[in-house]
């Protein structure tokens, strides 16, 4: 496990639509890629995020996310936030954000105010249950691998995902791959060379960034 169990480390990918044999062949390759590796079997799940933000966007420019995730069982709500840089040493082009998750009875704002007030007071402190808003749904497809080696684990989740707008109804669709630490926090330089070895073997892999919904906001704005 990680040493602090809100502290997400990862580096993710993006393929275009339009490419998807690139994507299945990094999938399919995928077990012959980790064969050093003890590796789960594979685990598929369909879900549906909804994403919420002010009318002025002001979680979109902070990069902050709150976003309330279903699936056929349960309910659950996300808040990710950026860390201060100067915990980010030797990131190499991984993601380190602050995670919190639990699981909901209810998707209303308003019910889950006290935890989003206890994690996000930068928020709570200037806007209402009122001021936020569903702005981005996205669905996914996602199936998911557990990588282990000795101490050191990565979960691996390969997305078929489709972008919605709740604004102004428009949609795009993509791929992403998206590589997790899942062992403690001083193995990420396990997971660079994880990474670093797929990124020589397909060259067509760009590291991405950005959060979904940054990346939702950035494509399906018209």
């Amino acid at each position: 496990m990680k040493k602090d169990k809100n502290i997400e480390v990862e580096k993710k990918y993006v393929i275009d639509a339009q490419n998807g044999p690139l994507f299945d062949k990094v999938r399919t390759e995928f077990s012959d890629f980790m064969k050093n590796y003890s590796s789960s079997s594979v685990k598929a799940k369909d879900s549906t995020d909804d994403y919420y933000d002010t009318d002025g966007g002001d979680l979109y420019r902070q990069n902050i996310i709150l976003r309330m995730r279903s699936d056929n069982k349960t309910k659950r709500i996300t808040i990710k936030k950026d860390i201060p840089e100067e915990t980010l040493c030797g990131s190499d082009g991984q993601l380190t954000r602050f995670e919190y998750e639990k699981e909901i009875d209810s998707e209303d704002i308003e019910d889950n105010w006290e935890l989003i007030k206890l994690y996000c007071t930068e928020l709570t402190q200037k806007f209402q249950p009122k001021d936020f808003h569903k702005v981005i749904r996205v669905e996914k497809t996602r199936e998911k691998i557990l990588c282990s080696q000795d101490e050191f684990s990565v979960e691996v989740a390969f997305d078929s995902v489709n972008y919605v707008n709740i604004k102004n109804n428009t949609s795009k669709k993509e791929y992403q791959i998206e590589l997790e630490l899942k062992s403690d926090y001083s193995h990420r330089d396990r997971l660079k060379t994880v990474t670093d070895e797929m990124e020589k073997r397909y060259e067509f892999l760009k590291p991405n960034y950005e959060s979904k919904y940054i990346r939702a906001v950035n494509m399906t704005c018209i």
